[in-house]
């Protein structure tokens, strides 16, 4: 019998641990009001974003390319439930009407997620139309970003540097505020 009751308690503790909190995402809001969109480090800002992702047919697609307007990418994974509640949003934020680009980036076979043809079929059966995803499939991104959990938001600034890192969930207000303040 106790068996049976640690199973579920096991499953809920390993989603919650994986996934981020809004709560999370607000202290980080919070502490970025405070200390004025600085970012992580000196380090991350100086570093350079040839980082090169996937597009969906396999061609490289570097974070170089981004460079000339704001850019917001949104780190997630098909198993986080959290992520997925905000894919709605996401598919707002990336319909091109802001002063910003969005992108989604997956990291296919790591971190629990589907293989990238896997991901792919599952994504097309969705309603987002707006979505632009990017596929980490060497871990690279993971690596340079420090991702630790889903969702992690990365924050771009129109010269492509570094501007912050958070992890957790963040609605469309807040990304926009955090914009506001992005030069």
């Amino acid at each position: 019998m106790k068996k049976s009751l640690a199973i579920p308690f096991l499953v809920i503790a390993f989603a919650l641990s994986a996934c981020s909190s809004e709560k999370s995402a607000d202290k980080n809001m919070n502490d970025m009001k405070d200390k004025n969109i600085s970012s992580n480090s000196k380090e991350n800002k100086d570093s350079d974003n040839s980082l090169n992702l996937e597009d969906r047919d396999g061609n490289k697609v570097s974070l170089d390319s981004f460079k000339g307007k704001k850019t917001y990418i949104k780190f997630w994974a098909s198993w986080c439930p959290i992520c997925l509640s905000s894919l709605g949003e996401l598919d707002e934020l990336s319909n091109g009407n802001g002063d910003y680009q969005v992108v989604s980036v997956v990291a296919p076979d790591q971190m629990g997620e589907k293989s990238k043809k896997d991901f792919i079929k599952w994504f097309d059966g969705l309603e987002y139309k707006n979505i632009n995803t990017l596929y980490d499939t060497s871990g690279d991104f993971i690596k340079k970003f420090n991702v630790k959990s889903t969702p992690t938001n990365v924050f771009l600034d129109s010269e492509g540097k570094l501007v912050k890192v958070a992890p957790g969930a963040l609605d469309k207000d807040t990304i926009n505020e955090i914009f506001k303040q992005i030069k």
